[in-house]
């Protein structure tokens, strides 16, 4: 369970998580709906519960990181337009 999450986390996390939540239903127990499925243990349910822990508190580092990078190559464009139309 952990190594396919794992592999899911290196190409995306929103991946990773949809796979562990299962189908998108409101469910008592959705961070485990692929532990249930297939009837792990609870202490394997617990791993699952850490992954995806980890899986969170990376999307939450990276969507701030991601933001400002994004903000930045805007300012950068917005420039060089500017630069662009002062110089034609």
């Amino acid at each position: 369970m952990k190594l396919i999450l794992r592999e899911l986390l290196e190409t995306s996390k929103t991946k990773a998580l949809n796979v562990l939540k299962g189908r998108r239903k409101k469910r008592k127990y959705k961070k485990y709906a692929i532990c249930k499925k297939y009837n792990y243990e609870s202490h394997e349910r617990r791993e699952c519960k850490q992954v995806v822990n980890e899986i969170k508190g990376c999307n939450r580092r990276k969507s701030g990181e991601e933001k400002e990078v994004e903000i930045r190559m805007e300012e950068d464009e917005r420039r060089k337009k500017m630069k662009a139309k002062g110089r034609t």
